[in-house]
């Protein structure tokens, strides 16, 4: 109960989203609060969290649960850090697929992009779906280079944030 508003550590947990209000049972009245779980009458349920969920370690693990999803017409849902204020990376009756174990990273002084010239160039940073914020930032800084991140240290920079997406 000591971390329950824990940005860190609510990042680090499949089934906590940064912003509580996307933990809500819906029409349960059941709703969590930035002080604690609060008490009810009612019976919860996971509310917007996905019924099932897959933490991949590597980019071939996605595949796979695409192809799953597909042939039994799953529903997929997104999760890297839960740092979404319009509640993306929840969804119910889902299968989710949390990015959080992607954590790559890799400084390119020439980078030559696969089959496409345009993305060549110099001083190149690649980073995986899982890197958040200030592991970005520590990694690039010992090469010059400055991350773009979101403010908290846990947001995951890739993908719309770090292309120039924001919020």
């Amino acid at each position: 109960m000591a971390n329950y508003s824990n940005g860190t550590i609510r990042e680090s947990i499949y089934g906590a989203m940064q912003y509580i209000q996307w933990e809500s049972c819906g029409t349960a009245n059941c709703l969590p609060s930035v002080l604690g779980p609060q008490p009810s009458n009612c019976t919860c349920s996971l509310g917007r969290l996905a019924s099932y969920y897959v933490k991949v370690q590597r980019p071939d693990h996605i595949t796979t649960v695409l192809q799953f999803a597909r042939s039994h017409n799953i529903r997929i849902s997104i999760k890297n850090t839960g740092h979404d204020y319009l509640g993306r990376s929840s969804s119910p009756n889902s299968l989710a697929i949390w990015t959080a174990g992607l954590k790559n990273m890799s400084y390119h002084a020439n980078f030559t992009g696969y089959h496409c010239s345009a993305a060549d160039g110099q001083n190149i940073g690649v980073i995986g779906a899982g890197v958040t914020a200030d592991e970005s930032a520590a990694f690039f800084d010992q090469y010059g280079m400055t991350s773009i991140v979101g403010q908290c240290p846990t947001t995951g920079p890739a993908g719309g944030y770090g292309q120039g997406g924001g919020h």
